[in-house]
C-alpha cells in the first residue's frame, strides 16, 4: 500500500513538471500595462525595446526624422492616453519607431516599463525630451501623480467604454478661443442636454466624436451599456469634462 501511495506521488510530480510551464505563459502579469487603452496592445511587438534602452547612448533621434501631424498624429496617437498633453507609451507595447514619433512630434515622451526587481508591483516612469540642440534631457516624473493619472484613464474606460476614455485622456484638443469682444465660455451641462444631436458614445466612430466635440465645444452621447445620457465639454484649457446628463434638469 505504502509503495502504490508512493507511486502515484512519482507519478503526479512528474505531471506537474509537464504541465508547470504552459500554466506560467498563461499567468496573469504582477501589474497592469499602464499606457495603453485596451486590451488591443500586443505585449512584445516586433521593433520594441527594453526599458534601459532609451537611457541609453543607443537611442537616437534622427536629425531628418520629420514630425507627425493632423489625421497621421491622430491616427498614431489619438487612442494613447495623454499626461501634461503628452503621450504615455509603453516600451513593452509600443515599437522604439512610435517613441521616435512622438519625440518628434510632441518634442517630449512619457516612457512607461515594467516593474523592477526590488518594486514588482510598481511600474517604472521616464520622461525623454527633444531639446533644440537635438540632444535628449530625462525627466523624472510625478510617479504617483501619473499613475494616478493611468488608473483614472482606465476607470473611465471600465465604466464608460474606450470612446469616453479617448476623448478625455487621448491626443489633447487645442485651448479655445472666444469672439473678438467676448471672452470663451464653457457650455452649461443643461445647454449640452437640451442639444439636437446625441451619438452612440460606444458605437460611433472616435474621429466624428472628437470632431463634433472640437467644432462644437460639447457632445451628448448615449450609453447603451450603462443606459445614461452623458455630456462631454470643453473647458478653456481644452480639457475635457464630463458628466451624467440624466439628472439635469432642463
Amino acid at each position: 500500500m505504502r509503495q502504490t501511495f508512493q507511486q502515484w506521488m512519482v507519478l503526479l510530480s512528474a505531471l506537474v513538471l509537464l504541465l508547470l510551464p504552459a500554466l506560467l505563459c498563461h499567468a496573469t502579469p504582477m501589474y497592469s500595462d499602464a499606457s495603453s487603452s485596451s486590451n488591443a496592445y500586443p505585449r512584445n511587438p516586433s521593433g520594441t525595446k527594453d526599458f534601459e534602452h532609451y537611457g541609453s547612448p543607443e537611442f537616437r533621434l534622427e536629425r531628418d526624422r520629420q514630425p507627425l501631424i493632423g489625421d497621421a498624429l491622430d491616427r498614431q496617437f489619438g487612442t494613447h492616453i495623454h499626461y501634461k498633453r503628452v503621450p504615455v507609451l509603453s516600451t513593452e507595447a509600443v515599437p522604439e519607431t512610435t517613441v521616435k514619433d512622438a519625440l518628434k512630434s510632441y518634442d517630449k515622451v512619457w516612457l512607461v516599463g515594467p516593474p523592477s526587481v526590488g518594486r514588482p508591483d510598481h511600474p517604472r516612469y521616464i520622461g525623454l525630451e527633444h531639446l533644440a540642440d537635438g540632444s535628449i534631457r530625462y525627466i523624472a516624473p510625478d510617479e504617483e501623480e501619473i499613475h494616478k493619472h493611468l488608473r483614472n484613464a482606465h476607470s473611465v474606460g471600465s465604466e464608460y467604454g474606450e470612446n469616453a476614455q479617448h476623448l478625455m485622456f487621448g491626443r489633447p484638443f487645442a485651448q479655445r478661443q472666444g469672439g473678438l469682444f467676448s471672452p470663451y465660455k464653457m457650455r452649461t451641462w443643461k445647454q449640452v442636454k437640451n442639444s439636437n444631436s446625441m451619438f452612440d458614445v460606444r458605437e460611433a466612430e472616435l474621429s466624428d466624436l472628437r470632431t463634433h466635440l472640437n467644432r462644437e465645444n460639447h457632445l451628448k452621447a448615449y450609453d447603451t451599456v450603462l443606459t445614461e445620457l452623458l455630456g462631454f465639454v470643453l473647458d478653456q484649457e481644452g480639457k475635457v469634462l464630463l458628466a451624467e446628463l440624466n439628472y439635469i434638469r432642463t
